[in-house]
């Protein structure tokens, strides 16, 4: 996992990026395989015996990060005024996504006056255009891909306003079908990879009511799932996708921005960078205080973007050596 996150400030956007890369691994728990047992221990008795398909015992299984790696850039300088965050997979089309962004930086930015006469809006076009071919092949050769996040921090020198957009590859296993949408993000703050203590901290009972929505959602899909009941073929497809833009989700959606609008807006650029830096702090921190693998941390990335251009505050070179007496 990852955390990445850009803040809008009156003069220009803060974005900072952690280092650290996941691995992840099919894992069964013993206690989830022990309250496994004890559910279908009255079942068992009246045919004296267990019995498990072979799907019941697969779908007790989680995906979990098994180990971490430090020092991988997820945080680039795209041109003099953009910068470019990227959360999920860390390889596309077999490329580590930090030679991906600089191969496709080389094509769009090859006519550098033609390119500087573009909007922001173009160039992510374009960006996107031959992100696409990228995964067509990655989905060719592979058969699947997992979901991978670009967050492009655009400061316009010209009228002096700054803007946030998000590119999603969506995760699939049909090679007919490559999504990715780009989205112009209205809110103050925009976070991703894994932000859900930071998020908290920044909206507090919304997301938690949210949360609520997503295990209701969950519990169905489950529940379904286990009497043969899938997408496809007893549902429509797209069936849980509806659910999922009903209007009770757009009033959480509205609520959310307004929290955000309310509670920071008009903030300075230091404050910006001060704000994503204890974001991601808190999420990185945090972890030392649970059970599971830290998947926030490393090296870190912080970077500003106003009129003057792009400003490393850390991460930007390497640093001195920690000498252990």
């Amino acid at each position: 996992m990852t955390f990445i996150a850009s803040v809008i400030a009156k003069d220009g956007i803060a974005v900072v990026a952690d280092s650290l890369v996941s691995s992840f691994t099919e894992t069964l728990e013993r206690a989830d395989w022990e309250d496994f047992i004890e559910k279908n221990r009255a079942v068992a008795k009246k045919k004296n015996g267990f019995s498990f398909s072979e799907e019941e015992i697969t779908q007790l299984f989680q995906t979990k990060p098994s180990h971490t790696k430090d020092f991988e850039n997820k945080l680039f300088e795209y041109d003099d005024y953009t910068l470019i965050s990227t959360a999920g997979s860390a390889i596309i089309n077999n490329k580590r996504i930090v030679n991906l962004v600089a191969e496709i930086k080389k094509k769009t930015q090859k006519n550098k006056r033609s390119y500087r006469q573009q909007g922001i809006v173009r160039k992510i076009e374009e960006f996107c255009e031959i992100l696409h071919q990228e995964v067509s092949a990655h989905m060719n050769e592979h058969g699947s891909i997992g979901e991978t996040t670009f967050i492009f921090s655009h400061f316009d020198k010209n009228s002096l306003t700054p803007h946030v957009f998000k590119v999603s590859v969506k995760p699939s296993s049909d090679i007919n079908s490559v999504s990715i949408n780009t989205n112009t993000v209205k809110e103050l703050i925009v976070c991703d990879g894994q932000p859900g203590i930071a998020y908290r901290i920044l909206y507090g009972g919304i997301i938690e009511g949210l949360e609520i929505k997503n295990l209701i959602l969950d519990s169905l899909k489950q529940e379904l799932g286990k009497n043969g009941i899938v997408e496809g073929k007893q549902l429509p497809n797209g069936f849980f996708k509806s659910l999922d833009e009903t209007q009770t989700m757009q009033i959480i959606n509205s609520q959310i921005k307004e929290a955000q609008m309310f509670h920071i807006s008009n903030i300075s650029l230091q404050q910006a960078a001060d704000l994503a830096y204890l974001l991601l702090k808190v999420e990185r921190d945090f972890q030392a205080y649970t059970k599971e693998i830290p998947t926030v941390g490393g090296h870190i990335k912080l970077a500003t973007i106003n009129e003057n251009g792009i400003n490393f505050i850390l991460g930007k070179s390497i640093i001195k050596p920690t000498r252990h007496l």
